[in-house]
């Protein structure tokens, strides 16, 4: 629970008129409290292979879950015939550079990431296993992809482990972690995080954190903390050279819907950043302007611990000591719930254990 303080113009002035705002501040009061869970009961989920034969498939009362066996990669999430998913989420470190990023030149913050080959990483399958789920977790089917992601020729990167456990009730929860291997030649990274790709229908965006525009680590001082909706359109911020941007911080949760409302909410057990985009992330890197960016068929999703700060590079100092995101073991669980908001609060919704 925030309380907000806003101060306005008593009387109009030769710059404004009467109730224009001049200064605001917000405080929280307290958590929000655990809300009841309705208390229905669900069959049990089934493991079996998929339709192809290099998938498994995990079944339960009105929606599927389909990992590729050769990736552990969510390839299908169909809830109420719906499609959510298309493919992730995949670990993500890297991101377009920014204006600040590319300065420094040969010695910049862009030019160490690349010669880590951040920007070239891929994600490598070690091993998929069932696991038996929590002892809480009736009904539950849990499967662990063990991962490692770096660039090529680089002999560093980082391990990371995607632990899912699927639930009755069609809830995907996600413990994402990972600790770097080798030894590392750059003291940042660009973020921590993962990204996905949803269906292009999947465009209505609300969201409870910081807004309503984009902020970052280091930016974000001006930023209200509120209840938000937007397009994905909207979220999106042109900047004259084509680079990262529309990251929404300390976000506690976010819905991707559809028109009508139907689509799935995102919590984690800590605030997280998000950004969504019509755009590839490799397009957003390669474009010199923006007549070079092109419209995917889907849409770009990132889901973020954490991201490097922006500082002001290009025209003076770097990031700030305490904004630098370092190689450093992680964690965070997110929960993937399906939601309509036709009948559904998702205030509500994200206080559900």
């Amino acid at each position: 629970y925030m309380v907000e303080f806003y101060f306005t113009l008593a009387s109009n002035t030769i710059w404004a008129e009467r109730g224009h705002e001049v200064a605001w501040a917000q405080f929280a009061v307290r958590e929000a409290l655990p809300a009841p869970v309705p208390t229905l009961k669900y069959s049990p989920v089934e493991t079996s292979p998929g339709y192809f034969k290099d998938s498994l498939e995990v079944d339960g009362d009105e929606f599927s879950v389909s990992f590729e066996e050769l990736s552990g990669v969510i390839d299908d999430w169909i809830v109420n015939d719906i499609p959510m998913f298309e493919f992730g989420p995949v670990a993500n470190f890297w991101r377009a550079p920014t204006d600040n990023d590319n300065g420094g030149g040969s010695s910049g913050t862009n030019a160490q990431w690349r010669s880590a080959k951040l920007d070239m990483a891929k994600q490598k399958l070690i091993s998929l296993e069932e696991a038996k789920p929590d002892g809480e977790n009736t009904g539950a089917r849990r499967l662990i992809a063990q991962t490692r992601v770096a660039g090529p020729v680089v002999k560093y990167g980082m391990n990371c482990t995607f632990d899912w456990t699927v639930h009755p009730n069609g809830d995907l929860e996600l413990v994402f972690s990972g600790a770097p291997y080798g030894e590392w030649k750059i003291d940042t990274v660009p973020r921590i995080g993962v990204q996905f790709k949803l269906p292009a229908m999947h465009d209505r965006v609300q969201w409870y954190g910081l807004g309503p525009g984009e902020s970052y680590s280091d930016t974000k001082a001006g930023s209200r903390i509120g209840r938000w909706a937007s397009d994905v359109d909207a979220l999106f911020f042109d900047y004259v050279k084509p680079q990262e941007n529309g990251n929404r911080t300390d976000t506690r949760w976010v819905t991707f819907t559809d028109s009508r409302g139907q689509g799935f909410i995102v919590t984690a057990d800590k605030k997280f950043d998000f950004s969504a985009s019509r755009y590839s992330q490799q397009n957003l890197s390669e474009a010199k302007h923006p007549f070079d960016l092109e419209i995917e068929d889907d849409i770009t999703v990132n889901l973020d611990l954490a991201q490097n700060g922006i500082g002001s590079h290009s025209c003076g100092p770097g990031v700030l000591p305490q904004y630098h995101l370092k190689p450093e073991p992680f964690a965070i669980k997110f929960r993937f719930r399906p939601i309509r908001l036709d009948s559904q609060n998702p205030m509500m919704v994200a206080r559900r254990n």
